[in-house]
């Protein structure tokens, strides 16, 4: 089996991604220290606390979540059964004024 060319972009996406991975086993090898040092901060912390903090972050993206599922649902649904020059018009409204609109 002879071996494809890739094209242009998936090249450039190899090449960025390796270059990437490289850079992060760098950080991670010289910062190695204050991950030992986070390690110890987590070993002197109340379990209650930290579970408390995981529990209101992880409420913070379900939050976020149901917000954006609302907005979808509701709002772009409405936006999207308008012509396209009712839903442009508000955007544009301080730009053009209303009598041309």
């Amino acid at each position: 089996m002879a071996l494809e060319k890739k094209s242009g972009w998936r090249s450039w996406v190899s090449i960025l991604s390796g270059v990437v991975s490289l850079f992060a086993i760098i950080i991670i090898v010289t910062h190695i220290g204050e991950v030992e040092d986070i390690l110890a901060v987590f070993k002197r912390t109340n379990p209650y606390w930290l579970f408390t903090a995981l529990l209101l972050q992880a409420g913070t993206y379900i939050c976020i979540a149901w917000i954006w599922k609302v907005f979808r649902k509701d709002v772009w649904g409405r936006l999207a059964a308008r012509p396209i020059a009712v839903r442009v018009a508000p955007a544009l409204s301080p730009v053009i004024p209303r009598s041309v609109i």
